[in-house]
């Protein structure tokens, strides 16, 4: 007869504040699963952005056979760096590394990629505004 009574008077949570709890995990779960993705992503385009850097940096390095010398990573303002510069006979060039992420399948020829003297063209895009020479516009550069 205890027994009985101690379940009945026992009070069970109500249909509404479960459904409450299950929305909270859930919810929870899409915001974290969210900031998770957009983490992985971020990786992935500083670790394309690092390789693409390397391999460009370890391309130029064949200019020094050339009487160049080829400098990595040059800091011009606060928050501006160069990422190689080569100077040589020929004149001094800047260059600005960009990587991006290759398509996982290969077909239709999307690997090419096309340069007309002023744009850049991809499969899927064209590439306008980081063609702007650092030259023509010398923002923050001083000589002497």
């Amino acid at each position: 007869m205890v027994l009985s009574q101690y379940s009945i008077s026992r009070k069970v949570p109500g249909l509404s504040l479960i459904i409450l709890i299950i929305l909270f995990l859930v919810g929870t779960y899409i915001y974290n699963g969210k900031k998770l993705y957009n983490l992985f992503k971020q990786r992935n385009n500083l670790r394309v952005g690092y390789e693409s850097e390397v391999a460009v940096g370890q391309g130029l390095q064949n200019l020094a056979k050339s009487e160049f010398n080829i400098f990595h990573d040059f800091p011009a303002q606060k928050n501006f760096n160069i990422d190689h510069i080569a100077v040589g006979p020929q004149g001094i060039y800047a260059v600005e590394t960009k990587g991006r992420a290759k398509f996982e399948k290969t077909e239709n020829e999307n690997w090419k990629l096309q340069f007309d003297g002023e744009k850049l063209f991809f499969p899927g895009w064209v590439e306008t505004n980081r063609l702007i020479s650092l030259f023509a516009k010398p923002n923050g550069f001083k000589s002497g």
